[in-house]
């Protein structure tokens, strides 16, 4: 009876634990996951951030003088516009709809 018993709690004992390691597995795997899209994320930013210090190394002026951040940008001719030439378009065709819409009506 006694050895009934010991295989009883040996095989309760085993079960835990693999279930234990099963959700350690789990939780592992989600870690890895999260790691992955965050290192993913990290990478983009990166490459956003030297995009960036590319180009405005390139319209930096070459008189070796920071530029003003309230100065706009010199025209560099690479079809590129800067936050705020292209917030002054959207506005600008945004206005003009509008008008447009009125006098229509």
């Amino acid at each position: 009876m006694l050895g009934f018993l010991d295989r009883f709690s040996t095989r309760n004992r085993l079960r835990t634990l693999e279930e234990a390691f099963d959700a350690l597995n789990r939780k592992v795997k989600g870690l890895e996951t999260e790691w992955n899209e965050t290192l993913d994320k990290m990478n983009r930013l990166h490459g956003r951030i030297a995009k960036r210090a590319q180009l405005d190394s390139r319209r930096a002026p070459s008189n070796g003088e920071e530029p003003s951040p309230d100065a706009p940008a010199p025209d560099t001719g690479d079809g590129l516009l800067t936050t705020q030439e292209r917030h002054a378009r959207i506005n600008a065709s945004i206005l003009a709809r509008r008008h447009s819409a009125m006098r229509s009506e």
